[in-house]
């Protein structure tokens, strides 16, 4: 996944500055919290600190069953076509509140803030039903992504960001002929998957990384979506992914001045 801003916090250390509660299975010690956590909407990126190859994914349990979704999808899809995904292992824990707290107070959320908004707490427990002053958490360990990488995505607010990093990504290209290729040989694949599940468009998330392989992340978005929109709606929704995914090959081999259009909302 894509890395966390370098924001001073805490040292990098396996002792926690607070501890997890009784009632916690997972092995926070390992989890690099010297940084604040690149956050989503909904779930916070934290480097592992024994494997530099691996990072969490951290949510709040509501966010379990996407999430089960998203890494069922994306093994059929690895299977089937031969998608590149970062997903290792999927688990659950119980914490206490207090280390909840914790958690959102190194909340980073690019998103929010490039659209001038503050930062939200991601780790609250909805209509709590129990007493116990615990919050309940989803996990997935991940690989981690390549060094340079451009993130896309096919919502307006996502396609700001994009927008933000082409131009400084264009320049790690090493070689834009062999790029472009590699690339448009992920955009038939891509082409061929939204063919047959177009539901995959709501809220595509990937990474490109300087050799054009395209990287599926964060598939979860897609599985609440699909039941508010009509059929004709979702189609859309998946051209108009691979109308902006074009838009950003043709701004990534070329020389000219940056222009990535937003395409009109799908009615």
């Amino acid at each position: 996944m894509a890395k966390a801003p370098a924001v001073e916090t805490t040292q990098r250390s396996t002792t926690l500055p607070i501890s997890p509660g009784s009632r916690s299975t997972f092995n926070w010690t390992d989890v690099d919290f010297s940084k604040k956590a690149n956050c989503g909407w909904h779930k916070c990126f934290w480097p592992s600190i024994s494997d530099n190859n691996t990072g969490y994914l951290v949510a709040s349990r509501t966010k379990l069953y996407r999430m089960k979704k998203a890494v069922d999808t994306v093994l059929d899809l690895e299977t089937k076509y031969g998608i590149n995904h970062f997903h290792k292992a999927l688990t659950k824990d119980t914490v206490a509140d207090e280390f909840g707290d914790f958690l959102n107070s190194l909340v980073h959320q690019p998103a929010r803030e490039s659209k001038g908004q503050a930062a939200k707490p991601v780790f609250v427990e909805k209509h709590k039903k129990s007493t116990l002053p615990d919050l309940r958490l989803a996990i997935e360990t991940v690989r981690m992504a390549p060094d340079n990488v451009l993130f896309f995505g096919e919502t307006n607010s996502n396609l700001l960001l994009v927008i933000e990093q082409l131009s400084a990504f264009r320049e790690q290209i090493p070689d834009k002929d062999a790029y472009s290729w590699m690339l448009f040989q992920h955009y038939k694949k891509l082409k061929d998957i939204f063919a047959v599940k177009p539901e995959i468009a709501l809220d595509f998330q990937a990474l490109v990384d300087s050799e054009g392989k395209l990287y599926f992340i964060d598939l979860d978005g897609h599985v609440n979506l699909e039941r508010k929109l009509r059929k004709d709606q979702i189609q859309c929704r998946a051209k108009r992914a691979l109308d902006l995914f074009i838009d950003v090959m043709l701004n990534l081999t070329d020389t000219k001045e940056i222009q990535v259009e937003k395409r009109p909302a799908c009615l």
